[in-house]
C-alpha cells in the first residue's frame, strides 16, 4: 500500500511540474511582391510544434531543432493581390501569420494590339485595362500619329478594407 501511495505522489509531482506551454513567432505577417520569395520565421516553443497552410502557393519547411520556419511564396501571375495564412501549433496554442502578396502588374488591350484605320484624319480611342499607372508614347510613326492628352475626368475606383470593430464604441 505504501508503494502505491509513493507512486501516486510521484505521478502527481511529475504532472504538477509540467511547464506551461509557450509558443512565439518573431513575425506575425509577411508581405512580398508578385515575384514571391523565401522568408524565415524564428519560432520559440517549449513543446514540439508544427506549421500548416491551406494555400497551395505557400510552401513550408520547418526545423524544430533550430526553431526556424522557412516560408516559400510562389510567383503571383494574377492581376490581383492575394492573401493567405500560416498557422503554427504547439500543444493547445496556435500563432497565425498573415501572408500578403502583390499582384502581377499588367496592361491589357481590349483589341488584339493592332488597329486598322482608313486614310482620313481621325481620333482613335484604344480601350485597355490596367492595374498600374500608364503613360502613352508613340515610338514609331511619330510624324503622322500622336497621343492626345486630355484633362477630362476619368473614372477611378478606390477600394477600402475595413477591419471588424471588436470594441463597443462607434468608429468614424
Amino acid at each position: 500500500m505504501k508503494k502505491v501511495l509513493y507512486i501516486l505522489i510521484f505521478a502527481l509531482a511529475v504532472v504538477a511540474c509540467k511547464p506551461q506551454p509557450m509558443l512565439k513567432a518573431d513575425r506575425v505577417s509577411i508581405s512580398v511582391d508578385a515575384a514571391g520569395g523565401t522568408e524565415v520565421i524564428n519560432i520559440t516553443a517549449n513543446y514540439p510544434w508544427t506549421a500548416s497552410t491551406s494555400t497551395s502557393w505557400i510552401k513550408l519547411k520547418y526545423s524544430e531543432e533550430d526553431g526556424t520556419l522557412t516560408v516559400t511564396i510562389n510567383r503571383n501571375n494574377e492581376t490581383d493581390s492575394r492573401k493567405g495564412s500560416i498557422t503554427i501549433t504547439s500543444e493547445d496554442l496556435s500563432v497565425p501569420i498573415e501572408i500578403t502578396q502583390g499582384q502581377r502588374d499588367a496592361i491589357e488591350l481590349d483589341s488584339a494590339g493592332r488597329v486598322t484605320v482608313d486614310a482620313t484624319a481621325q481620333t482613335l480611342d484604344i480601350n485597355l485595362r490596367s492595374n498600374v499607372a500608364i503613360q502613352a508614347e508613340v515610338t514609331e510613326g511619330k510624324d503622322w500619329v500622336s497621343v492626345v492628352s486630355t484633362k477630362a475626368m476619368e473614372p477611378h475606383i478606390v477600394t477600402l478594407s475595413v477591419k471588424a470593430n471588436s470594441g463597443r464604441s462607434m468608429r468614424r
